[in-house]
């Protein structure tokens, strides 16, 4: 058990979360282990084995991958997300022990909403490092009740960060995010996590996955020789890092696309990409998406909706250069099935684009052309490094990531074809062009379309100390924080967000608006390896998607 931890946390109304009703079983376990913390995704499929040391976690249906944390003794369920610095959960009932911080109200801004209030602290856990002990197992069947965030610390991508550091004389540390945290507990272990995404097949099938820190799972050993891609900084402002690289080319049925980027300094036919594991989808720019849905026959774009309706059998040989590396998109990853109502509430089978077109404010998506989610995400074994900095922030070691290919183009397209007529077998009979056009609202079509190329322990104790002066003075801020969270509707759900420093984690709570908007359309070498089977705009539950969640999970069927 590590030494103890708290959390901040602040009260917050947030609007344009459209995903929060999904339901999901979790099953957690206590984690025992001095060498790093690992988490699987288990399911009958055994692709990366066995942990008896290991948290499960749940593929959401390929929507959002879970985890579970603990904040003043409550466990919580939150998604995996490699495009947002912070933690935020919702908790199921309101939070106690909580202490106000000094930070005042902070306001954090999205692709699909904000959020603002102020700020405390609370005891915080994840896996094995704890302030307290493991949670019991809970077999409930919770929603995805947060978002883990695991992208890195600045001043403009975390607002909770630079408020903490505002209101306690600079110190970037008490307020840094919670993975930061988790590192800076056991300085012995390589800063570094990975993570598979596990894939759910067209027939319903389930796939397992996991998510380590500072190990390699079993069997993917060998992520260690991939390509070290560094992180991409454009413009050098490391208060704006993400976890973006160079995507070198695409290619599309044998066919290459030249690609264009926004950013300063990259090079000609490259692009910048963020890897994102809190999106679902992929969002490129405009003429990458009608490069690969407009080869395909019969496709049908829709400028009102903004998405590629795909016929449902037909697919494309997608791959992606990174790092030098070719790295095939499954075909089950570019297109989605799901069940959709036309006018006379008769039903139908679409299938859309998963690669959409960017429609994020080009004001919040500066720096980076392109963000791969888990419909790229998954094609990989992708394992983010922090590098190494030095006490006055000095990098010594960049920061990296390294991706291991997992498809196999020939083999996952012949899979295709079956998981997908299984699905067809089994699903409202398929929309015609003409029905797909009533559905996405205009007459637009696409075919071949024109690329657009315009386009440790020492730290503890004063850290603790630092934690007693950030924390407000105020007797009645616990009774006002818990007066409020007390008074809101049953059906408002709450969001906590947190963020973390050495021994310390900072939450901001968020009260949900319940109207909500949706566009339509959302290392280190030998390290021991353990089996395991301006502006902020992380893109959350999810993306601004053309489709909406519920309709996805509608799509969903057993045998």
């Amino acid at each position: 058990m590590k030494g103890s931890s708290l959390l901040s946390i602040g009260l917050v109304a947030l609007s344009a979360l459209p995903s929060l009703g999904i339901k999901l079983p979790i099953l957690k376990r206590d984690v025992h282990s001095s060498h790093g913390f690992s988490a699987a995704m288990r399911y009958p499929t055994q692709r990366a084995g066995d942990d008896p040391d290991a948290i499960d976690l749940m593929n959401g249906g390929n929507l959002l991958y879970l985890t579970n944390v603990t904040i003043a003794g409550q466990n919580i369920t939150v998604q995996i997300d490699t495009g947002s610095t912070d933690l935020w959960v919702l908790p199921e009932t309101p939070l106690k022990n909580l202490k106000l911080s000094n930070a005042g109200v902070v306001n954090l801004t999205y692709g699909t909403g904000s959020a603002k209030g102020p700020i405390a602290f609370a005891p915080f856990s994840f896996g094995n490092y704890s302030v307290k002990s493991q949670g019991d197992v809970c077999k409930c069947d919770v929603g995805a009740r947060g978002i883990f965030g695991l992208s890195f610390n600045g001043l403009r991508t975390s607002p909770i960060t630079n408020a903490v550091a505002i209101a306690n004389h600079n110190d970037t540390v008490l307020g840094q995010n919670a993975i930061a945290n988790i590192f800076m507990q056991d300085p012995e272990l390589p800063n570094f996590f990975s993570i598979l995404l596990g894939r759910e097949g067209d027939q319903g099938e389930e796939a397992d996955g996991a998510f380590t820190i500072s190990e390699y799972l079993e069997g993917l050993e060998h992520i260690a020789k991939s390509p070290r891609q560094p992180r991409v900084v454009p413009g050098g402002d490391l208060d704006l890092a993400r976890w973006a690289v160079i995507v070198e080319g695409i290619s599309i049925n044998g066919t290459k696309l030249a690609l264009n980027s926004s950013s300063k300094g990259v090079p000609k036919g490259q692009a910048v990409a963020v890897l994102d594991t809190g999106a679902t989808n992929a969002l490129v720019p405009k003429y990458i998406s009608d490069f690969i849905y407009g080869s395909i026959p019969g496709a049908i774009f829709s400028e009102q909706t903004n998405i590629w309706a795909v016929p449902c059998t037909s697919t494309a040989d997608v791959r992606l250069v990174l790092g030098g590396q070719e790295i095939a998109i499954n075909p089950l990853d570019l297109t989605l099935p799901m069940t959709v109502s036309l006018s006379d509430n008769t039903t139908r089978t679409l299938c859309g684009g998963t690669y959409q077109p960017n429609a994020l404010d080009p004001t919040g998506f500066s720096g980076f052309d392109m963000l791969l989610g888990d419909a790229f995400l998954r094609n990989v074994y992708a394992l983010f490094d922090y590098g190494v900095s030095d006490s006055k922030g000095n990098v010594i070691k960049n920061p990296f990531i390294q991706l291991l290919p997992l498809t196999n183009p020939v083999k996952d397209g012949t899979e295709f074809f079956k998981n997908r007529l299984h699905t067809l077998s089994q699903s409202p009979p398929e929309a015609t062009p003409e029905e797909i056009r009533q559905l996405l609202g205009d007459s637009s079509a696409g075919g071949t379309s024109s690329p657009d190329t315009s386009s440790s322990s020492g730290a503890s104790s004063s850290l603790d100390k630092s934690v007693g002066n950030a924390v407000t003075t105020s007797d009645s801020g616990d009774s006002s924080l818990s007066t409020l969270v007390s008074r809101m509707d049953q059906w408002s759900p709450v969001i906590v967000g947190l963020l973390a420093g050495n021994l310390v984690v900072g939450i901001v709570i968020c009260i949900l608006a319940l109207s909500m908007c949706v566009r339509r359309g959302a290392t280190s070498v030998g390290t021991r390896a353990r089996t395991a089977s301006p502006s902020y705009v992380p893109v959350r539950f999810k993306e601004d998607s053309a489709l909406r969640e519920e309709e996805v999970l509608a799509a969903r069927y057993s045998d």
